[in-house]
């Protein structure tokens, strides 16, 4: 499956399968998504974590991912969904860096069958489910329409 990308102010999506990338590092904060019973394995600041469920991945941290099938969200860390993101590693973890989120995986996704705008807005409604449990989801609502730039949203 060739991958299928979504860009929009503020955020780069990214659905496929047979990830593999080589350590990096990037300004941009990252969730990573898989699907039910895909493999996937993040290796971040030398250290191999398997992951079950989604993860969330610092901005500037160099780390390697690979994946069977699923979603990598890349967010601007200025804009109020990035700083939320960057937060709850602070919270979770003391620092920044990598972190496991949630319970579990998504189910699969066509992105063959979608195209376009409307494809987009398809393609986060999958997204939603572990949005929501982080409590992000207004946030990535806010950013994808226009609204959810840089200072625009407190956080304490």
């Amino acid at each position: 499956m060739r991958p299928t990308v979504w860009l929009k102010p503020g955020i780069l999506l990214i659905y496929g399968a047979a990830m593999d990338a080589d350590s990096h590092q990037h300004n941009a904060v990252q969730l990573i998504v898989p699907v039910n019973n895909s493999r996937s394995y993040l290796n971040a600041e030398g250290q191999k974590v398997g992951i079950e469920g989604a993860a969330i991945v610092d901005a500037k941290v160099v780390h390697k991912l690979t994946m069977d099938e699923g979603w990598v969200l890349l967010v601007e860390p200025q804009s109020d969904l990035g700083q939320a993101m960057s937060k709850l590693l602070i919270e979770k973890v003391g620092a920044y860096g990598v972190m496991p989120v949630g319970d579990g995986s998504i189910s699969g996704f066509d992105a063959s069958s979608v195209s376009g705008q409307k494809g987009f807005e398809d393609a986060i409604s999958w997204l939603e489910p572990v949005l929501r449990e982080l409590v992000l989801e207004p946030l990535f609502t806010r950013l994808v329409s226009g609204e959810g730039g840089s200072g625009s949203m407190l956080l304490r």
